[in-house]
């Protein structure tokens, strides 16, 4: 079955039509491809830059980071990317080690935050995306676990509504998938989060 959830990121497209996107947690480019084309709707010059740890990923990580997905090399994502013909740049390696340098060359409007699904790679993802973040950057995470908060971002989100400095919706469907481990099932939606 088709995750549902997903429908949320060309919509966010569609509102607020980004020049930039950002994106953790890259993959085969697959996703990445789907929203910059959806963005080159409305504007012509996308950048997209893309994170992720492609051949660097490891057992340890996979297992640390509740990574399911099947491993992927550059190419496979430079392949499917590269069919936009917008412009593309990757940040490769673990985003804790590369985003506290990251310095884009041109505003950010769009993040798709589907990296590293332990607390601590959330926290510090999100820290590294707070610091680029202008008034009109839309942030969009994955992994909001309605029945889990010791991994995914449903911790995170949280400690963000306390704080009150940023709009949060918790977008609507919410899918259902089997946890990683066990037989659990796993409620989950995207967030989408703006400055006020």
């Amino acid at each position: 079955m088709a995750a549902l959830r997903y429908d949320n990121i060309a919509k966010t497209i569609d509102k607020f039509k980004p020049k930039t996107i950002l994106e953790v947690g890259t993959h085969s480019g697959g996703r990445a491809a789907e929203m910059i084309n959806c963005a080159k709707q409305y504007n012509n010059n996308i950048k997209y830059y893309g994170f992720d740890l492609f051949e660097d990923m490891t057992p340890n990580v996979k297992e640390l980071e509740l990574h399911a997905k099947r491993d992927v090399k550059r190419k496979e994502a430079e392949k499917n990317i590269s069919k936009t013909g917008s412009e593309y740049e990757f940040i490769i390696g673990n985003t804790i080690d590369t985003m506290p340098s990251f310095n884009p060359d041109r505003p950010v409007d769009f993040v798709f935050i589907d990296g590293g699904h332990s607390l601590d790679t959330i926290a510090s993802d999100w820290s590294n995306i707070e610091r680029i973040m202008n008034d009109h950057t839309v942030v969009v995470f994955d992994d909001y676990y309605e029945n889990r908060d010791d991994f995914g971002c449903k911790s995170l989100i949280n400690s963000l509504k306390e704080q009150g400095m940023f709009t949060i919706e918790l977008l609507d469907p919410v899918d259902q998938v089997p946890a990683m481990h066990g037989k659990d099932i796993l409620h989950v939606r995207l967030v989408r989060i703006r400055r006020n």
